[in-house]
Formats: C-alpha cells, structure tokens, sequence
C-alpha cells in the first residue's frame, strides 16, 4: 500500500541501525503491541501511536524516575495537545482506587518490561478497545504501579469531527468497561460486577476479538447505529 511504501522510505532515509521495521497485518492493537514486546530486549518498552508526539526529554524524564523508583512499573507525564485543539491534560497522580473508575492514563508511558512479562501484557482477546486501560488495571491488580511526572512531555494530536469510529466507541464504551470489570470482578462491588456481566451478555461472545467494522456492522444490524 501507499501508507507501507512510505513508511519503507522514511525508515531508510534515518539508516538508524538502532531502529527496526516490522510490518504486520491487521492484528489489532493488542497483538500487535505483544508482538513489538516479543521482537525487543529493552529493559524499557515504550508503545507509541503513529500521529503522537513526545518531547525530546520524554525518554530522559520517564528512564530517570524509573531507575530512581524500582518499585514502580511505568511512568506517564502530563499531556499537551495539538492539531485541532491546543488545550492540555494535567493527569492525576497515580491511584489505583481511582483508576478502576476511570482512565487517567495515556498509552504513551513508560513501562517496565519485567512488569509487563510478569503480567502477561496485553488481552489478545481484545481487539483494540479500550485496550491500555485494561492493561494499566492488570498491573495494578497485581501490585505494578505507576509514578507520575507534572510536565506536559507528550503530545497528543486531537482531530476534529466526531466520526464513524467515535460513534462506535460512545454506544459501546458500557461494554468495553463491562468487559474490564468482568476480567477483575474482584476488583468491584458485586452490583457492578453482576451489571457487568448483563452487558455482556448483550453481544456475542468473542465480541472484543472482533475488528471495528465487524463491530460496526453488528450495531447497525441490531439497530443500534445508522
């Protein structure tokens, strides 16, 4: 395709030996991140969205706080957006408690690759929905932590127009957040945990393994999407 041959030619023009390209079908995000972890050795993994952008001190901050505090299993900064918006996004400091209600953390942080090994990385069962945040819960559960760091070093692009996928996303994020819940149900008041459950029970199983316009169709099949 275009986007390949482009990508061919930006990665040849760097002739960076430190870097490596690796192209893929479409897998979904989750594999595909897992497949990245099988392919490098780095004490550190950094998974990173195509249209994003990190300040050049990104990698010296996250390292640093790391390596200062081995008892925590990634690092995840402040966010500046850019594009259509220009606002930013100070994130919370890290609290479990608080992130089994939302995400407050970017897919863009810093992440200890034996915390990452120890928990079994990401769902392969899941396609690509809502994917970190049911990464960042897993290592909670299992004690893996993160530290935060008050300074706007990534840049997340923000793109106007709500879109076909933003549409999906709104009708189903009761059920990417039932998905999660039903994974941890330990982690949440068994109300939650039975409403959980009844969600799921609304859609086929295997239903997150499915790629977006899969999901799509089964929505406007059902009536519930034009």
């Amino acid at each position: 395709s275009n986007g390949e041959d482009q990508i061919d030619e930006i990665f040849k023009e760097l002739n960076n030996p430190n870097i490596s390209l690796f192209l893929t079908d479409d897998i979904g995000l989750s594999a595909l991140r897992m497949e990245g972890v099988r392919l490098t050795s780095s004490k550190y993994i950094l998974f990173m969205d195509a249209d994003d952008k990190i300040h050049p001190d990104f990698l010296k901050r996250t390292v640093q706080t790391l390596d200062n505090n081995l008892n925590f299993a990634f690092a995840y900064t402040d966010t500046q957006h850019f594009g259509d918006a220009t606002t930013g996004w100070v994130q919370p400091e890290y609290n479990f408690h608080a992130l089994l209600e939302n995400n407050f953390i970017c897919s863009c942080s810093l992440i200890r690759r034996n915390s990452l090994i120890d928990v079994g990385g990401y769902d392969l069962n899941n396609f690509n929905y809502w994917e970190d945040y049911e990464f960042w819960i897993s290592l909670g559960a299992s004690g893996h932590y993160g530290k935060h760091i008050p300074e706007k070093l990534f840049y997340y692009r923000i793109h106007s127009g709500s879109g076909t996928q933003s549409q999906r996303d709104r009708i189903l994020a009761p059920l990417y957040k039932s998905y999660i819940i039903t994974k941890f149900p330990e982690l949440y008041p068994r109300e939650v945990v039975f409403q959980a459950i009844g969600n799921m029970n609304k859609f086929p199983p295997g239903f997150m393994k499915l790629k977006p316009f899969e999901q799509e169709e089964f929505l406007k099949k059902n009536g519930w999407m034009q």
